[in-house]
C-alpha cells in the first residue's frame, strides 16, 4: 500500500507530502493563468485555498481520492512544483498523475524526472496496473512528456467542463518495467 507520507528520493529530487506550510507554492501554481492556460482555468486566490485546505485534509485521511507531493531539489531545497495522484473512483486499479511544475523551473527536465519518481513508488508499493494523464492536445510540453515516460497515446477526449480537447495517455504496469530494463 502507498505510505502517503513518504519521502521520495533521487539523486538529483525529492518528494514530499503536500504539507501547510506549502500554500503559497500551491496559489503561485494554481492561480497563474499562463501556468494554467493548457490544463483549466486559473483559480481565485480563494478556490486555490479551498482546494489546498481540502487536498491537506484528504492526506490525513485513511482513503484518500488524491495526493499531492512538493518537488524539492535535493541541493538546495528549492521547491519546484507539484505532483499529484488521483484515485479513479470506477477503475480501483487505475490513478491518474499530473505534474505543475513553477515558471522558473520549465524545460529543466523536472517534470520527467518526478513523475518517473512518482511512476516508480506507485507501481511498487501499490495495487496499481496502470496510470493515465490527460493532456490537452495543444500542451505540446505536456504530451512530449508522457510519450517520452512511455505512456501510449489512447486517443482524444473532450472534458465535459472545458470543452478542451485532451490526449488520454496510459502506461500498464507491464509496459512500465519493459520501458526501465531498456
Amino acid at each position: 500500500m502507498l505510505q502517503k507520507n513518504a519521502m521520495i528520493k533521487s539523486d538529483l529530487l525529492y518528494l514530499t507530502p503536500l504539507s501547510k506550510e506549502d500554500l503559497d507554492l500551491f496559489k503561485e501554481i494554481y492561480t497563474d493563468p499562463n501556468l494554467m492556460e493548457l490544463v483549466g482555468d486559473a483559480l481565485s486566490t480563494i478556490t486555490a485555498e479551498k482546494i489546498f485546505n481540502r487536498s491537506i485534509i484528504e492526506l490525513n485521511e485513511s482513503i484518500s481520492k488524491y495526493i499531492f507531493y512538493v518537488i524539492k531539489n535535493n541541493h538546495n531545497n528549492e521547491k519546484i512544483g507539484i505532483v499529484g495522484l488521483f484515485w479513479n473512483q470506477t477503475i480501483k486499479t487505475s490513478v491518474e498523475m499530473g505534474v505543475m511544475i513553477t515558471k522558473n523551473h520549465h524545460r529543466k527536465g523536472y517534470a520527467i524526472k518526478a513523475l518517473n519518481m512518482l511512476m516508480k513508488h506507485v507501481f511498487a508499493h501499490m495495487n496499481v496496473k496502470s496510470i493515465v494523464a490527460f493532456c490537452h492536445a495543444d500542451n505540446i510540453m505536456a504530451n512530449r512528456v508522457s510519450k517520452g515516460l512511455g505512456y501510449q497515446n489512447m486517443g482524444i477526449s473532450i472534458d465535459p467542463k472545458s470543452q478542451h480537447r485532451n490526449i488520454k495517455w496510459e502506461i500498464t504496469i507491464e509496459k512500465f518495467k519493459k520501458a526501465r530494463k531498456r
